[in-house]
């Protein structure tokens, strides 16, 4: 087993979720002595709640993988270290990159989304991706989960009134 000296963690959240999303994390983290950074997506430096006021945001929109490599290259590149990378679903594709680019000390992935030639065979997968396929690959148009959704999807283990307030406090464009 490969032990890391780094006390650098980054986290990096997917697509439709707030970066405050890993509020919890990152006091455990600090906790254990790390330095932890969890940088917003381009354009995404905002509460849930005014993000959603601006949809649709056509900068939002207008995000792209090749952005947000760039954006969260030169975040890592500002570290006094080689981080340790902790992705989320879109999250987790970026991390991957980043960790291809020798660009971490490691990278754990929390249900990535595949990359480019890989796919899940699992029906939930597909299900996703239909429900909201029409709205998601449109061009510069920002979408945002239905709670239907989240609380199928994301958070289905938790009470009506959890999975609402998580949604309220985290969803975004």
């Amino acid at each position: 087993m490969y032990l890391s000296n780094t006390k650098t963690i980054v986290f990096i959240s997917g697509a439709f979720v707030s970066h405050f999303y890993w509020e919890e994390w990152i006091v455990f983290f600090e906790n254990k002595g790390y330095k932890v950074v969890a940088p917003p997506w381009l354009h995404k430096n905002d509460s849930a709640e005014n993000l959603r006021k601006q949809n649709p945001c056509v900068k939002i929109g207008s995000i792209r993988l090749f952005d947000l490599l760039c954006y969260y290259t030169e975040v890592i590149e500002k570290l006094p270290e080689k981080p340790i990378l902790v992705g989320h679903s879109y999250g987790g594709l970026l991390v991957q990159l980043l960790v291809q680019k020798n660009l971490a000390e490691a990278g754990i992935c929390i249900n990535s989304f595949p990359p480019k030639g890989f796919t899940s065979l699992k029906f939930s997968f597909y299900k996703i991706i239909l429900d909201f396929s029409c709205d998601i690959f449109s061009s510069k148009k920002t979408f945002i989960l239905s709670f239907e959704n989240w609380k199928n999807i994301f958070f289905n283990i938790a009470s009506i009134q959890e999975q609402k307030a998580e949604y309220d406090k985290f969803i975004i464009p």
